[in-house]
């Protein structure tokens, strides 16, 4: 029938809208779109969209306003040799 026929569709279309990737890695600009708490700029603390290949990859996560900082500003040390410390 013509009524089934149109919640078909609307389902088809409901189910297409909760599957659709809104947001995009800050990083290498994959679509993601998952948002952690634990997933913030280290220098202002807010929260960033980071995929989990980056998230594995990157010691400390900076926002687009930060992202000049990323080889400068660490909020851990301790990732980091005593060479690599005093040549900062």
């Amino acid at each position: 029938s013509a009524t089934t026929t149109q919640q078909h569709i609307n389902n088809e279309e409901e189910s297409k809208t909760k599957n659709t990737i809104v947001g995009k890695c800050i990083e290498c600009s994959t679509p993601y779109d998952t948002i952690s708490g634990s997933i913030l700029c280290t220098v202002c603390r807010d929260l960033i969209l980071l995929c989990k290949s980056c998230q594995q990859s990157l010691l400390e996560y900076h926002c687009t306003r930060h992202s000049t900082w990323k080889h400068c500003y660490y909020t851990f040390l301790e990732s980091f040799d005593i060479q690599s410390l005093q040549q900062q």
